[in-house]
Parts: structure tokens; C-alpha cells; sequence
């Protein structure tokens, strides 16, 4: 796997330029990747975690679980992604 210049690599700067074209987008090691949507058994598993995990967090109270697609910059240096699942 080759690796990208520093001053090539693009950023959360970039990435929030890029268009709203329908498709999924990642910033991933400072290249720009395009996904597939998922399909629907994954959308019905997706449903599934998220009412088992919303229910333990909720009752734990340790927190919040969101649905995909939602962006998560952990730091500059760190590009933003869009995770299914995120802790």
C-alpha cells in the first residue's frame, strides 16, 4: 500500500466540500473513498443492534447510540468517517 505526501493528504476541510451527490464518503489515511449504500439485510441487522444496544445504554445510562450515516472526527489528525456503529 502506497502512502500519501502530507501536504497531498486531505482533510475534514476537504471533505466538507465534497457534494451532496447521494453517494457515501470517507476520508480514510488522507484519500477520499466512495461506498455502496448497504443493502437491506444489513439495514434489518443494523435495526436490530440498535434497539438491543439502545435499550443497555439507555438502562445503564451510559450514554447515546446513533444511527448511520453519522460523521465522526475523533481530532485533526484523524479523518472523518462514517462508522456503523461507534462507541
Amino acid at each position: 500500500m502506497s502512502t500519501i505526501p502530507e501536504q497531498s493528504k486531505l482533510t475534514y476541510e476537504d471533505y466538507i466540500l465534497v457534494p451532496e451527490d447521494g453517494k457515501r464518503y470517507e476520508i480514510i489515511g488522507g484519500a477520499l473513498y466512495s461506498n455502496a449504500a448497504p443493502n437491506s439485510y444489513h439495514q434489518a441487522i443494523l435495526g436490530r443492534l440498535y434497539i438491543a444496544f439502545n435499550q443497555q445504554i439507555a438502562e445503564a445510562k451510559h450514554g447515546l447510540v446513533f444511527l448511520a450515516p453519522f460523521d465522526v472526527q475523533l481530532d485533526q489528525h484523524r479523518h472523518p468517517a462514517r462508522p456503523n456503529h461507534h462507541s
